[in-house]
């Protein structure tokens, strides 16, 4: 009978969430909700770290000569560097090869060589998704008429991830922004028009300050939502004084509803 009762009791207060948050939107008068997906729904960041790893400690084995403090630091100025220039391409890691191996010569490049393809192996499994973030998107699927995402990076990549969590039915409309360039107010727009909706129909949740929440209000957005950035230059930025603001993905709800 105890297990019976809690059952009720948490089916009650999930049912009472969706029920806020469907009136929350519906009292803001917004139709859609868009996400950012890389290190909004999925854990971009951590996968990119585990690599970075498995690359740095190759090349630590094989060039000891090497302190792995000056390693790092030589690996996070040509990483980025090469992001200034290639932003989240692929040909990143070929840019950061070339620059490690012109910095410790042609011997050492040797190794960089044997070593890329443990950097090229981002893109060629799937990060996980974050904690909550299959749930979240669940119930705004059921709260809201239309969902979109606009996500910074190679179309490849995007499908794969997409299908492999099994996500992209969820969405009415993808959007995937030039992946040698950044995430602008036409992505926003584009997916915006692309849902038959107006920008203050429309509610933003994203990580970076400039390419999601500042880009996103640029077009009339007015009801964004920013999530802490595991990126340091995606925190840099003024964030709009409506924007609410959320821990993770999971408490991105609750504090739309505390709004």
């Amino acid at each position: 009978m105890a297990i019976e009762q809690l059952r009720h009791e948490y089916r009650t207060t999930e049912q009472s969430e969706a029920g806020k948050l469907r009136t929350w939107l519906d009292v803001h008068g917004v139709k859609a909700v868009i996400f950012d997906l890389d290190d909004t729904l999925i854990d971009m960041f951590a996968w990119e770290q585990i690599h970075e790893r498995e690359f740095l400690g190759y090349v630590g084995q094989r060039l000891p000569e090497i302190s792995p403090a000056e390693l790092k630091d030589s690996f996070d100025r040509a990483n980025h560097e090469a992001y200034v220039t290639h932003s989240v391409h692929r040909d990143r890691w070929y840019e950061v090869f070339r620059k490690l191996s012109a910095q410790y010569g042609e011997d050492s490049g040797r190794t960089f060589t044997m070593a890329l393809p443990i950097l090229m192996h981002v893109y060629e499994d799937v990060p996980p998704m974050l904690p909550g973030a299959r749930a979240t998107i669940d119930m705004f699927r059921t709260a809201v008429e239309k969902l979109g995402l606009v996500t910074h990076a190679e179309e490849v990549f995007t499908n794969l991830k997409l299908d492999t969590h099994n996500i992209r039915s969820y969405f009415d409309v993808i959007q995937i922004a030039d992946a040698h360039g950044k995430k602008t107010s036409n992505d926003w727009q584009a997916a915006v028009d692309a849902l038959g909706v107006k920008p203050e129909e429309t509610l933003v949740i994203g990580d970076n300050v400039v390419g999601d929440i500042q880009a996103a209000h640029k077009i009339g957005v007015k009801y964004t939502v920013v999530l802490p950035s595991p990126w340091e230059n995606y925190t840099q930025g003024h964030v709009p004084d409506q924007t609410i603001r959320a821990k993770n993905i999971s408490d991105v709800i609750p504090q739309i509803i505390k709004h």
